[in-house]
């Protein structure tokens, strides 16, 4: 449903079976998501930044997907063809915040299964990194 791109806004960049945590096989944004989303009755409202927005999203009973860069700051910044110019990060992964409390935020990370805390400290270096990209999925 997604589709396949260089570009990881518009499709699925590299080989989904692929080595995690590098720029190659590497996956894709949220704005490439909200198509298929919206084809099987959600919708997903992509924003960029602010705790505030992530809380709303939250308190709204919206599970908000969040690009996070676990490396830090190693990005790369390719060109395609017609000169569009996006980031690429090692170490991207995405994750589900569902829930917060005064010290931070509750995540499943489905690519294991398993739920984590990241103080807010922690979470926010690590979605820094993706420029605070999340999506909010609603039905």
């Amino acid at each position: 449903m997604v589709g396949w791109s260089e570009n990881p806004h518009w499709g699925y960049r590299g080989d989904i079976n692929g080595t995690w945590g590098n720029t190659t096989d590497y996956g894709v944004y949220a704005e490439a998501l909200v198509p298929a989303l919206n084809s099987y009755g959600f919708q997903g409202d992509v924003f960029y930044g602010g705790v505030d927005t992530l809380k709303a999203s939250i308190d709204a009973g919206s599970p908000t997907l969040v690009w996070l860069g676990f490396f830090g700051d190693q990005s790369i910044y390719p060109t395609t063809a017609d000169g569009v110019t996006y980031q690429v990060t090692a170490g991207m992964h995405v994750e589900v915040a569902y829930g917060y409390d005064e010290g931070g935020v509750y995540l499943s990370n489905v690519g294991n299964g398993s739920y984590v805390y990241y103080d807010w400290a922690t979470f926010t270096s690590y979605w820094d990194v993706m420029d605070q990209m999340a999506l909010a999925v609603h039905w």
